[in-house]
């Protein structure tokens, strides 16, 4: 079931990812313009991905934690 979500989650990421890449590809400006603004873009992406870990982890712990509380009452 976890998979799933993953797996949805990944490919809406992807998306989301290549949707700006699309339009920055239809602008007119420069070949090296529109790499910039991609890489920028890029750039987000890598920092965004790099917190995933980091958020889920936080989340994982959390409801831990809550499962550990209803048990408990």
């Amino acid at each position: 079931m976890f998979q799933a979500f993953t797996i949805l989650d990944v490919i809406t990421d992807i998306m989301i990812l290549l949707i700006p890449i699309y339009w920055t590809s239809k602008l007119q400006m420069s070949r090296k313009r529109k790499v910039g603004v991609c890489a920028i873009f890029l750039l987000g992406a890598v920092y965004v991905g790099s917190l995933r870990p980091l958020i889920c982890a936080f989340a994982h712990q959390y409801i831990v934690l809550w499962v550990l509380e209803l048990l408990a009452s």
